[in-house]
């Protein structure tokens, strides 16, 4: 099981401020908090968000990196959806039960 790792300050992530500057677009609207992320790892497993966006959206993100950072090579796939549900119905079978736990514990 990869890491999971929670704050709900979007800025007290380097991995998703990176992701964020180094791949566009990102979300249609600033990121409010982050509810959910599974740790990825360089030229590995994918990081992977679920954020709470200003406008009162959600958002699933999926990046990934090479060896060298964010900055060099990486990618990053962003999914929005009017509700935390149909947000989570975007993420993959293997991620999607441990970002729901965490997603739904913190937005209660």
């Amino acid at each position: 099981m990869r890491k999971l790792m929670y704050n709900p300050d979007p800025m007290a992530d380097s991995n998703l401020q990176s992701a964020l500057s180094n791949n566009h677009p990102g979300p249609s609207a600033e990121i409010k908090r982050v509810l959910a992320v599974i740790e990825g790892e360089r030229d590995g497993a994918h990081w992977h968000w679920i954020v709470e966006l200003e406008d009162g959206t959600f958002a699933y993100l999926n990046g990934w990196c090479d060896y060298t950072g964010w900055d060099c090579h990486s990618g990053l796939d962003v999914f929005e959806e009017p509700t935390l549900e149909a947000v989570l119905r975007q993420v993959g079978e293997a991620e999607r039960d441990e970002l729901t736990l965490q997603a739904m514990s913190i937005n209660q």
